[in-house]
């Protein structure tokens, strides 16, 4: 790919190099294969804006901090780096807040990780435009594909039903949206703190994000951006958890936002509601992989929990049982 120079991006911007309108947030570690996609997507958009571009390598191993000083060097006032000497992730700091959103100098904050990467040119101009005229959203989104390692298309459309979402839905956690494809309103400091000190613990971060952003507006879907890219990788952390520790790790960041909903007792049970749904559907993929020790282990979570109803789980869990049994039958295939 032929990359414009610095110069040329910059020509249309209506405002200096100096008051970004976007902050693109990235973060890497040992994404040395797919690093350099990543960053020449970003370096493909074409704004009448600013942009900057924060990217935070998490003491890699590998060559990613190379190939971000490489890309620094063309693109001094553009790429603004951080080069970890030791690993923050494993020091339970989340790079993302603590170390891009703090010094993100836009009014709104694009994300993308250093294993993804974007396809059209003009992502962030729609989207932005889209915020700029309409400040009942806090965040806007579009649809991205699947990919492995290699590129190789592994599904055409990620998000199973792409809608706009209203402010409960995302206070509840009730979306599906990947952070490749957002664009939101950047944190005020107070914000950030009070996020970051209320999802210190919390394992699925995105969630706990888009919880927050349901406090400031509504998230809406665009159908007239490009596909993004989401990769799945044997080095992605989230794949490679097993199913009775990413349920837990979910229950405890729905409980978490939770805590945020005192003023509303509904959301309240709502919550509980979906929490109860998760452990079902857990249960059936459990089930399902023929996991029967990882089932036992998590039948006992669910008995221990005291805020859970064992019986409303386990009738949600037979149910779902049932409708995959008969999915799988060739007689109800042929007559869906």
């Amino acid at each position: 790919m032929v990359l414009r120079s610095e110069k040329e991006i910059m020509e249309k911007w209506r405002e200096g190099v100096n008051k970004p309108l976007v902050s693109i947030c990235c973060i890497s570690f040992n994404h040395e294969a797919f690093l350099e996609k990543a960053l020449d997507s970003f370096l493909i958009q074409e704004t009448n804006f600013p942009f900057e571009i924060l990217v935070h390598d998490d003491a890699s191993t590998d060559r990613s901090a190379d190939i971000i000083r490489e890309y620094e060097a063309k693109y001094p006032n553009l790429i603004k780096p951080i080069y970890q000497t030791e690993n923050q992730y494993s020091q339970n700091i989340e790079p993302m807040s603590a170390y891009n959103y703090s010094r993100a100098k836009g009014k709104y904050i694009a994300v993308c990780e250093g294993d993804d990467y974007w396809t059209g040119t003009d992502k962030l101009q729609l989207q932005a435009d889209f915020l700029e005229a309409n400040d009942d959203y806090s965040i806007c989104y579009h649809n991205s594909t699947v990919v492995d390692e290699n590129d190789t298309l592994i599904s055409t459309m990620k998000h199973p039903c792409p809608t706009d979402y209203s402010k409960d839905e995302m206070l509840l956690g009730e979306m599906f949206i990947l952070t490749n494809t957002i664009l939101f309103k950047t944190f005020t400091p107070d914000e950030l703190e009070d996020f970051r000190n209320q999802f210190r613990e919390a394992f699925n971060g995105d969630m706990a994000l888009m919880h927050h952003l349901g406090f400031l507006g509504k998230c809406k879907y665009m159908e007239n951006i490009d596909y993004a890219a989401y990769r799945v990788h044997s080095g992605g952390i989230w794949s490679a958890i097993n199913e009775v520790k990413k349920i837990i790790h979910l229950s405890k960041s729905k409980r978490l936002m939770q805590e945020n909903l005192s003023s509303r007792p509904d959301l309240i049970k709502k919550m509980d509601q979906s929490i109860a749904s998760d452990f079902a559907v857990s249960l059936s993929r459990i089930l399902l992989s023929l996991d029967f020790k990882g089932y036992k282990r998590l039948i006992s979570i669910i008995r221990e929990d005291e805020r859970l109803s064992f019986k409303q789980i386990f009738l949600e869990h037979l149910k779902y049982m049932t409708k995959r049994v008969f999915a799988r039958m060739p007689f109800f295939r042929k007559n869906k």
